[in-house]
């Protein structure tokens, strides 16, 4: 084998960088071209008509547009034998683009009428002719240079930059034309538009000068059939094809007429065009990261799946617009950007799966591209033709005006029932189910999640980072997670936090395996923050990593495990924090411990909470701890209502506290009449004394009461056998516990509320007891008479 011919060795990270920026930039400069030259774009829609062209011929264009994609095949023939590809390229794609623009540097020669339209017709075929020849080597050059882990969102943010690109070039190329009145004038606006397009499509194709390209493995020489046969014979590729060029077709029958139907229906100007146009390019924008999330999450299948939703919906609106509902067509143009830079995403990562890893892959792309355009132009030609035999039908349709081109907007949404069944067909390793994907769309906020995505991923400033991963967090959309996964390798430790909180918000499982990689790196300042955000999500992956930080020498990392066990369901879970705050005291995770036990309604904290109250000197921490036991109890968040309360609140509360639990003494009275007697006094007296404010008289005939019913009850406990007579004792013991185990005597208005809580609860719980058992008892007696 010659020098030549040698095989050159695959890209080098670097090499790759450069053509993917070259690849980037020149479809920055590809936006402005394409909006200026896009034969049913409203620019070259409304030239071809002002020189004398008519409906029919804007559809046939477009045909003609696809049937030149046929020349691919010949394509597939000689390109294996250039050995300056690039140079095919890059000259070809200057020579389409001089063809598109001459039609206007001739139309002085010819002006207005069928020569014009003639020679538009031959110059746009020779346009197209040059750029398919390229087409099938353009797209096996991006497969190579683009890694296959960062396909997706190179097709992304490829797509993004020509769309933006697209929006202003749109609004200054309306703003031109309009500036020139209807008529012969209006030449001049045409003519600079097209020489601004004219100079950003040369530049398309000169940026590509600066990307390399890498020479494939050398192959035998192949006939031209023979090379289509193997691609035929690719079952599975054939039946992406069959799903791709149904949607080609449905597309294709109404996609000429819409620049039409704005300009001769609507009576848009050409700046209200670019404005509608613009509404479905800032679609692509918007919605051009979440669908390449989608895509990196569910697979291709089912955005592809859920994408053709909005293609049945968009003709629909198109016909409803025509009923002086003017405001319908920006939602038309919104659905249609979203659904085709979702084709193009998932489309084009699924062809690129599918496209054999070796050998000559020229086929593949060509009879893709091919059948793509060859049936959109046979849907164009049939709405081309539907329009000339329906050029004098009207009808009318539950109010609505249906002319020849509503009868097309309604067959391209019919059409599109054909490709959602095809796709079933389409085989996808790793792809999710589209019933998964519509769930997680509905769940939360995606508006607010693409909001928040762009700012995180277009500002370089901290703050707004900082305020994007927050805002992701709080849009509870699903969607967010891998954006929040990739912040937590953020430069900033703030933005990392909010990244390690927002996952464990969002509850994703998917955080999971980075979060555990967090917490073992001892380096990792969220460590903390991840321990919580396993907590939330609850996988069991999380149990273990989450037990060995109990253990860690941080004491937030400790704190942030007990809370994230705490979120983990299962009485093993409650039962090993028990055993660990039991066997493992420590000051500065106790009070946590004990809050998370409370929350788990186990009730054996009680005394250790309060056994150790003297431990803490911070009024804030004590009442926490007081606040756990009354939880634990079973008193919910009465301690919390009363502790926020000023004074003056907390006492009449208070006093209703102990007036209803002198109403429970009534039902006490008739089972148990000598506890009913002392207690009625003990309870008379404390209300007394809080009237008085004598503070300490009134705690300590708390303390007795609470006394007398242990004492009293401790005969029948075993024999009532019920939870409630057990939360009666509880609550009472609790309240002596906390007094044995306090310094002083002297109690804060914060103690003074958990006693009280106590001896109310274990009164009003003594009284259902009484009631339940009474209940049982007479059940028994009148089962014995029976």
């Amino acid at each position: 084998m010659d020098e030549a011919k040698q095989e050159q060795p695959p890209l080098t990270p670097s090499q790759s960088a450069r053509g993917v920026r070259a690849f980037m930039l020149q479809s920055i400069f590809q936006g402005g071209w394409t909006h200026a030259f896009g034969i049913n774009g409203a620019i070259y829609t409304g030239y071809a008509l002002s020189i004398g062209a008519t409906r029919a011929d804007i559809a046939f264009l477009v045909s003609l547009s696809t049937l030149a994609s046929l020349i691919q095949l010949f394509s597939v023939k000689f390109a294996s034998r250039m050995r300056n590809k690039k140079a095919l390229v890059i000259t070809c794609g200057i020579l389409g683009i001089t063809f598109r623009f001459a039609p206007i540097a001739l139309f002085p020669l010819f002006g207005p009428g069928p020569q014009s339209v003639g020679a538009l017709y031959v110059l746009v075929i020779l346009a197209l002719l040059v750029t398919f020849i390229r087409g099938p080597i353009m797209s096996d050059w991006m497969s190579m240079t683009i890694p296959e882990t960062y396909r997706a969102k190179f097709t992304s943010q490829r797509w993004l930059g020509l769309t933006v690109m697209a929006i202003f070039a749109g609004l200054l190329y309306g703003y031109i034309v309009d500036l020139y009145p209807e008529g012969i004038e209006r030449y001049q606006g045409f003519f600079i538009v097209f020489l601004i397009g004219l100079a950003s499509g040369v530049g398309a194709s000169l940026i590509l000068t600066r990307a390399p390209m890498p020479q494939p493995e050398e192959l035998e020489e192949e006939s031209l059939a023979s090379a289509l046969s193997s691609v035929l014979k690719d079952q599975e590729f054939m039946r992406l094809i069959k799903f791709r060029i149904f949607v080609s077709f449905a597309m294709g029958i109404s996609m000429p007429f819409y620049s039409i139907y704005m300009l001769k229906v609507l009576k848009l100007s050409y700046t209200e065009i670019a404005i509608y146009t613009n509404i479905a390019l800032v679609a692509v924008v918007l919605s051009n990261r979440l669908i390449g999330g989608m895509v990196a999450r569910f697979g291709n299948r089912p955005v592809l799946q859920v994408l053709l939703i909005p293609g049945t919906l968009a003709p629909i609106l198109w016909i409803l617009s025509g009923n002086d509902m003017n405001f319908l067509v920006p939602v038309a143009m919104f659905l249609t950007g979203v659904m085709n830079i979702g084709m193009k995403i998932a489309g084009i990562s699924l062809l690129w799966s599918m496209v054999p890893p070796t050998g000559n892959r020229t086929p593949h792309f060509a009879v893709w591209s091919m059948s793509i355009h060859l049936f959109s132009s046979a849907g164009s030609l049939l709405g081309g033709l539907l329009v000339i035999r329906l050029e004098d039908f009207e009808s009318n349709l539950w109010g609505l005006p249906i002319g020849s081109l509503q009868v097309v907007f309604i067959l391209a949404a019919a059409l599109f029932i054909i490709p959602s069944i095809l796709l079933q067909q389409v085989s996808e390793n790793k792809a999710q189910s589209t019933g998964s994907l519509l769930t997680t769309i509905r769940r939360g906020n995606p508006l607010a999640y693409l909001y928040n995505s762009a700012l995180m991923n277009l500002s370089d400033s901290e703050n707004l980072r900082v305020r994007a991963a927050t805002g992701m967090a709080r849009s509870g959309s699903p969607l967010a997670a891998e954006d929040l996964i990739q912040a937590l390798n953020d430069l900033s430790p703030e933005v990392r936090r909010k990244a390690a909180e927002g996952l464990g918000m969002i509850g994703s499982e998917d955080a999971v395996a980075p979060l555990i990689d967090q917490m073992a790196d001892k380096e990792s300042d969220i460590r903390a923050e991840a321990a919580e955000a396993l907590g939330r999500i609850g996988h069991p992956l999380s149990l273990d990593p989450l037990r060995e930080a109990l253990s860690d020498r941080d004491p937030r990392v400790r704190i942030s495990a007990i809370r994230g066990l705490g979120e983990l369901s299962g009485d093993g879970v409650q039962d090993f924090l028990y055993q660990h705050v039991k066997n493992h005291y420590d000051l500065q995770t106790f009070p946590t411990l004990v809050d998370v036990l409370s929350k788990l309604g186990d009730a054996r904290m009680v005394r250790m909470a309060l056994e150790n109250l003297e431990d803490f000197s911070s009024p804030v921490i004590r009442a926490q701890l007081l606040y756990s036991a009354c939880r634990a109890l079973g008193a919910g968040e009465e301690f919390h209502r009363l502790f926020i309360q000023d004074q003056v609140t907390q006492a009449g509360r208070i006093n209703a506290m102990l007036q209803r639990a002198h109403k429970d003494l009534d039902v006490i009275e008739i089972f148990l009449p000598e506890l009913h007697q002392a207690a009625s006094k003990n309870l008379g007296e404390i209300y007394a004394r809080f009237e008085e404010a004598a503070i300490k008289d009134a705690y300590k005939g708390m303390v007795a009461l609470a006394d007398r019913i242990v004492q009293e009850t401790k005969s029948f406990a075993s024999d009532f056998g019920t939870d409630n007579l057990t939360l009666a004792r509880g609550a009472a013991g609790a309240l002596l516990i906390f007094d044995n185990s306090i310094a002083s005597k002297e109690i804060d208005p914060q103690e003074l509320l958990f006693c009280c809580i106590c001896l109310c609860l274990s009164i009003t719980e003594l009284r259902q007891s009484l009631i339940i058992n009474a209940e049982k008892a007479s059940d028994n007696e009148g089962g014995s008479s029976d």
